[in-house]
């Protein structure tokens, strides 16, 4: 997974509860991507 914005967060856990391996990359220092840059607002 690319990215680890709110919605992809979300994928990769419920992927992680299914027994999948999950590896989060994320370009940015921030921990939540865009979704954290924003403050999680539109």
């Amino acid at each position: 997974m690319i990215g680890n914005g709110g919605g992809a967060f979300a994928a990769a856990l419920v992927a992680k509860t299914q027994g999948l391996t999950v590896l989060v990359l994320e370009k940015t220092d921030l921990f939540g991507g865009t979704t954290a840059k924003s403050g999680g607002t539109c």
